[in-house]
């Protein structure tokens, strides 16, 4: 990949639909729809009691293509309590990591690089994987997205320039400059594995790509404008709390980062 620039990549394996949040409560329950794309309605939304039992439904009430009515428990939610079915890929879109959404031992293929066409890496001109950090679409192929939150702040990144002065004489970039919280969101890709090796018919999930892919001229060279400056360190940028959202389920939340301590 070109230099400078921060590679960033990653792996969620064994990835099981599940709806959550928002995609839960959809009224009235006719309407419900399958916002994992597996082919199953509200499978994995929790138990509510109802009129009608305060059981989970379950069996022939959460298969796919089940007939009206959906609420089969009368509690005015569809398909509450049927565990969650099949591979988390609610955006079937092809994405750049047409080869690989990536595996335990290895990252999504072929990478996102800056200068790249869908699918090689053959481009001239800047290729922004979630066009120059705008909103991620449908269209892109996302199922997940990646965001961080700085305390305090509300924004992803924080970037503080040790190279920043108002002054243009070349030697003069040697000052301390602070940028507002930035957001950085980062496209996370999933397709469905198969094998043997995998029974649980869940999602390998992967991102492969670098800061100046997502967002064109976020990561450049440490020489100041106009001179050569130190060369060493232009600049410290401070990550938030990292966490994965899921944007076919209103944003909800699959995972973050944090200790875990049973």
């Amino acid at each position: 990949m070109p230099l400078p620039d921060d590679r960033i990549t990653g792996n969620i394996v064994d990835v099981v639909a599940k709806e959550s949040g928002a995609a839960c409560t959809e009224a009235p329950p006719a309407t419900a729809i399958d916002n994992d794309g597996d082919g199953v309605i509200n499978d994995g939304c929790p138990q509510a009691g109802g009129t009608g039992s305060d059981a989970p439904e379950a069996g022939a009430d959460c298969a796919a293509g089940e007939a009206l009515p959906l609420d089969d428990d009368g509690d005015g939610l569809a398909n509450d309590g049927c565990p969650g079915i099949g591979p988390y890929n609610p955006n079937p879109t092809p994405f750049w990591y047409t080869t690989s959404s990536g595996t335990a031992a290895a990252a999504p293929t072929p990478a996102c690089f800056p200068q790249d066409t869908a699918g090689g890496n053959s481009g001239t001109s800047p290729r922004a994987c979630t066009n120059n950090g705008s909103a991620l679409t449908a269209a892109s192929g996302v199922d997940m997205i990646i965001v961080a939150v700085i305390p305090g702040g509300g924004g992803a990144i924080r970037i503080t320039d040790h190279q920043n002065d108002s002054s243009t004489a070349p030697t003069a970039y040697s000052h301390d400059g602070t940028v507002v919280d930035l957001p950085f969101p980062v496209p996370v890709v999933c397709r469905a594995h198969t094998g043997a090796a995998y029974a649980d018919g869940g999602s390998d999930c992967g991102v492969n790509t670098t800061a100046n892919a997502l967002s064109v001229g976020s990561v450049a060279s440490s020489a100041p404008p106009g001179g050569t400056g130190p060369g060493d360190v232009s600049g410290v940028v401070q990550i938030g709390q990292i966490t994965v959202t899921l944007p076919f389920e209103g944003s909800a939340v699959f995972a973050v980062q944090g200790i875990y301590n049973p």
